[in-house]
């Protein structure tokens, strides 16, 4: 277990400093893309702060059921900005239906 809370303690501060490096590149590019791939990896860095500490709170309280319950947190709180519509008008246009 230590390896793994090793192992994710470096994929979280990785996902936040590349997330910074993606987002401060985008602004002087002025590319919105990367931008938008800087709040992804921040995401992405949340995502590995929320299984570090599910981790964590196992190791040291021998909580084995917050591993798995930090995992509803993310998804509770970025669903919504990340769902798409099921059918969505540029698709139709670019890929008509047989």
């Amino acid at each position: 277990m230590p390896w793994a809370i090793i192992l994710t303690s470096v994929t979280a501060a990785a996902m936040f400093a590349l997330a910074s490096g993606k987002a401060r590149t985008g602004r002087g590019l002025d590319n919105p893309v990367l931008r938008t791939e800087g709040r992804v990896t921040t995401i992405d860095g949340i995502l590995a702060t929320a299984v570090l500490l599910g981790l964590a709170l196992n190791a040291a309280m021998g909580w084995w059921w917050a591993d798995p319950a930090v995992g509803y947190v993310p998804p509770a709180r970025f669903g919504k900005s990340s769902s798409l519509p099921a059918d969505p008008p540029a698709c139709k246009a670019t890929y008509p239906r047989a």
